[in-house]
């Protein structure tokens, strides 16, 4: 019988004397990829196929369903290409320092960051995701930007990351953060 390796994390751990900082990228599917891929090169041609119908064709009744489906079409095509983009190349960094907590989302370099003052975090934990299969806490709608397994209370709402992350190391990612700034431990919050 062989022995099992135990598993490598996903996050990446980036310390100084200043701050710690954390990253993972998002669960990445070659078969989710390959059919947002697919998907989007149908949307492709349906997109080009109603322009023309709409710029070029013949003027008919039905021309403000076209262009009511039309917007549609290009908001769920824009959906998909940024969840593909997001899987390839996205990357959530959480990180404790000076300035307080700080939690980015990016994408090839642009994203948006938010900090949180530490003195008004409460309750780092570590929240399992829900097991039930219709739970819309799941990945932030396949986008990997929602929910997650690492969570606090900032004010009157739960802030939660992490979502590619398993629960032991979630816990891991806690466990880090507390050991860097006591404030956000569960004990210590009033």
């Amino acid at each position: 019988m062989l022995p099992v390796d135990p598993a490598a994390g996903r996050a990446r751990y980036d310390e100084d004397g200043y701050s710690l900082r954390i990253s993972w990228h998002p669960r990445r599917s070659l078969f989710g990829g390959l059919f947002i891929a697919a998907w989007l090169g149908g949307w492709f041609f349906g997109e080009k196929s109603a322009i023309h119908q709409l710029t070029k064709g013949p003027a008919h009744d039905d021309r403000g369903f076209l262009m009511f489906w039309l917007i549609a079409w290009t908001i769920g095509g824009a959906a998909a290409a940024f969840s593909l983009i997001w899987m390839m190349f996205g990357r959530e960094i959480l990180s404790i320092g000076p300035d307080g907590l700080t939690l980015r989302r990016q994408v090839l370099g642009l994203g948006i960051t938010r900090q949180y003052d530490p003195q008004h975090v409460r309750r780092l934990r570590l929240e399992p995701r829900p097991t039930d299969t219709f739970s819309r806490r799941t990945q932030g709608f396949g986008w990997g930007t929602g929910d997650g397994a690492v969570a606090f209370d900032y004010g009157a709402k739960t802030i939660r990351c992490g979502a590619p992350l398993d629960e032991a190391e979630a816990r891991i990612v806690v466990a880090r953060l507390i050991q860097r700034d006591r404030r956000l431990s569960s004990e210590g919050a009033a």
